[in-house]
């Protein structure tokens, strides 16, 4: 028996997690096997690339069909002997279920592209409160155990789902024209379910260092990077929320929606994520009592940058301006001076080395730390009113870059700092 750990470090550089893989030999080879045959099906399934146009509106929308073509199918969802009344997308419900005077009976959430959230499924919950039954269908178990929420869910993964289909195919008389259609798609989510547990789980993409190590290209091979891409995302955002947590701060999770016009009371950290350019993008806000309207100072992480961001009214108009332009450049110089974002920048230039481009970066243990940057401009800007620097980020800190190990370290420094230049204390050092 060989065991595998893996470790995260907090943000002291301590461990934090601690994710054991205990695994055979011959399992390991087992497992990368089956891996491999089912990217092969996968590439060789029609069905398959019919679902990639939209992956949950497909698998719901397939599942729909299902249900209502044959009823007895319902049993795979724990009902019997109903004739259901299927409706798509009922307050943005994935699948809703009801009798036939209308009492909702089934609610399913459907997860493909990303891991469940709590919040979306208590929101849901709300929405139809007098739904007998609610299941999450998932190709990955979520972060949070669902027996915590009320009202309750059911956990049903995509592997599960497969097996009770499968029973429930061979003993039901199908339709000629449907067996084929419904035969391949219980195989296309054995394999997508053999996929995920390869390298959607969680302990797989902390092992894998998030999206800082090589990528898989098998994933390209079925189209899958992209959902790996926001697994990944979703994971980071999940793990270091749980950080900043640990370390004392308060910390919420709200998208750019949720968030304007919020009230809150004193200090809190928002953690959010995205996809910018197919590149899993994460941002880390210091806020106090309220959301800011016209100005925010944040940090962000997306793919091996580590940035220092600046989002303001005043820049709009003058982002992007041609880094030649001296005239255009002073004046969007003047608007961050104007704003305190030049306190926030890690410096007014990079310096050289050679040919290497630096900044010394303030640490937490106090003084500086020299961090390579990539950055061919001394500003950054993406429209209509972002400006930032970045220093480069890797999973093992190599070549005086940001390692993934003193990450957590570096941010809850920098929202301290943050959380100094919105009080608009003593801002030095940077």
């Amino acid at each position: 028996m060989t065991k595998f750990v893996v470790l995260i470090c907090n943000y002291f550089g301590q461990p934090y997690w601690y994710v054991p893989f205990r695994f055979r030999f011959d399992e390991m080879d087992r497992m990368q096997k089956n891996t491999i045959q089912a990217i092969k099906q996968l590439k060789n399934s029609p069905i398959h690339y019919m679902s990639l146009g939209s992956r949950e509106l497909f698998h719901s929308n397939f599942l729909g069909w299902l249900l209502e073509t044959y009823s007895s199918a319902l049993c795979v969802f724990g009902l019997e002997n109903i004739k259901p009344n299927v409706f798509r997308e009922e307050k943005n419900m994935d699948l809703v279920i009801k009798d036939a005077e209308g009492a909702p009976l089934l609610l399913v959430e459907n997860k493909v592209k990303s891991l469940a959230e709590r919040k979306q499924l208590e929101d849901y919950a709300k929405k139809i409160p007098k739904a007998t039954k609610r299941i999450l269908l998932t190709l990955i178990e979520p972060s949070f155990d669902l027996d915590e929420l009320e009202p309750k869910w059911c956990l049903l993964k995509y592997e599960n789902l497969a097996v009770e289909l499968e029973k429930w195919f061979k003993r039901t008389t199908i339709d000629s024209s449907h067996s084929v259609y419904i035969s391949d798609y219980i195989e296309m989510i054995k394999n997508l379910s053999i996929v995920a547990e390869t390298y959607f789980e969680p302990p797989k993409i902390r092992k894998a260092a998030y999206w800082f190590s090589n990528q898989n290209d098998d994933l390209n091979s079925i189209r899958f990077q992209q959902t790996y891409r926001k697994y990944q995302a979703q994971i980071f955002t999940d793990d270091f929320t749980g950080i900043l947590a640990e370390t004392g701060f308060k910390v919420t999770n709200l998208n750019d929606k949720e968030l304007r016009g919020k009230r809150f009371s004193g200090r809190i950290v928002n953690v959010s994520w995205t996809l910018r350019n197919n590149t899993p993008c994460v941002t880390i806000v210091p806020c106090i009592d309220k959301w800011p309207s016209s100005i925010w100072y944040g940090i962000q992480i997306q793919g091996p940058q580590y940035r220092r961001l600046a989002v303001a009214d005043a820049y709009k108009g003058i982002v992007r301006a041609n880094p030649r332009d001296e005239r255009a450049i002073s004046k969007l110089w003047g608007a961050i001076n104007g704003s305190l974002g030049r306190k926030w920048l890690f410096a007014d230039n990079f310096q050289r080395e050679n040919k290497t481009k630096f900044f010394n970066v303030p640490v937490a243990s106090g003084g500086t730390l020299r961090r390579i940057t990539t950055m061919r401009n001394n500003l950054c800007q993406y429209s209509p009113d972002a400006v930032y620097q970045y220093i480069n980020v890797t999973k093992d800190g190599v070549g005086e870059s940001l390692g993934l190990k003193d990450l957590g370290m570096q941010i809850v420094h920098d929202i301290n700092f943050g959380f100094r230049l919105l009080e608009n204390k003593q801002l030095t050092p940077r």
